[in-house]
């Protein structure tokens, strides 16, 4: 999966990892694999209004929401 998430964010400057877990993630709960902590994941949460979305993080902090990430907004503390 290195080649592939390097190959990408060459290509389209923007890659994120969507982590198939029941656990929370962030940054630090890569071991073994410490460099997909380079890159933004996916988490999924409620909006103010109470609707479900998907959420682009760099870290607990910094986020942007998807549909404005895949638009080209970077994600940014909040």
């Amino acid at each position: 999966m290195t080649w592939e998430l390097g190959y990408f964010d060459g290509i389209k400057g923007k890659v994120a990892i969507l982590p198939i877990t029941d656990q929370v993630n962030n940054r630090n709960s890569y071991l073994g694999q410490e460099y997909l902590g380079l890159y933004s994941y996916v988490t999924k949460d409620y909006t103010m209004d109470g609707k479900l979305q998907l959420w682009i993080q760099d870290s607990h902090e910094v986020y942007i929401n998807f549909p404005s990430w895949l638009e080209g907004t970077k994600p940014f503390k909040r």
